[in-house]
């Protein structure tokens, strides 16, 4: 019982030391550690290899995830390197492209820890607490910015 409150205290410290949850109430910590069970991924193992394993809400709370984006003719191309407290996924719908267009795999770099939310949970979450859907949308912003700052010293 001991080893299970602490297994629980520790999934709910990790959560609120990641910048996306800080401002989650206690509730909904609790909701994301009892909905985001955890799972090992070894180095070279996917997170997930396709669009529809895709689609969920991922939080990666131990190493290292490369995120590929790969052509239908099979060409791939590193979008991103994540690290712990990143969330990934496709969590909400990306307009403008067909799932037989582009796919998606994560793949681990090191040994690593998912914790991996179903999309249905995500949207109760968000419907409960309009605010989750906010902090999300702000991790996203982030990246994006992230990412554009990479694609602006490239050029």
């Amino acid at each position: 019982m001991q080893d299970q409150t602490q297994q629980w205290e520790k999934r709910l410290y990790f959560l609120r030391t990641c910048e996306i949850f800080q401002n989650f109430s206690p509730e909904e910590l609790r909701l994301i550690a009892e909905r985001s069970p955890d799972r090992i991924i070894r180095p070279g193992e996917y997170v997930f290899s396709n669009r529809e394993e895709a689609a969920a809400f991922y939080v990666l709370k131990k190493g290292r995830v490369k995120l590929v984006r790969v052509s239908p003719e099979g060409s791939e191309r590193i979008e991103d390197v994540l690290f712990p407290c990143d969330v990934f996924g496709l969590f909400f719908d990306e307009p403008g492209e067909a799932a037989g267009e582009v796919d998606l795999r994560a793949e681990a770099l090191t040994e690593s820890l998912v914790g991996t939310m179903e999309r249905e949970t995500l949207e109760e979450m968000i419907q409960r607490s309009p605010r989750v859907a906010l902090m999300i949308t702000r991790a996203l912003v982030d990246r994006l910015r992230e990412s554009q700052r990479r694609l602006d010293r490239l050029y």
